[in-house]
């Protein structure tokens, strides 16, 4: 599931940057930005989610999930 949705998250990142690489009239530079940092931190959080599972804290690993979405 983690993987799912590091994956689709880094999709949509390198997708953000390519856009802004473009940047085409009007510049799109600024909400694409903000949109990169939330995908960033999706990706930043998946691991302590993985990490909290594997440690036996379900209750951390729910908490990083939901800071993902």
């Amino acid at each position: 599931m983690f993987n799912v949705m590091k994956n689709k998250a880094n999709i949509a990142l390198n997708k953000i940057h390519q856009l802004i690489g473009k940047s085409p009239p009007p510049d799109p530079t600024e909400p694409l930005n903000s949109c990169a940092s939330k995908y960033e931190a999706i990706i930043a959080n998946i691991p302590a989610a993985i990490e909290a599972l594997q440690n036996g804290n379900p209750e951390f690993a729910e908490q990083a999930a939901d800071d993902t979405a």
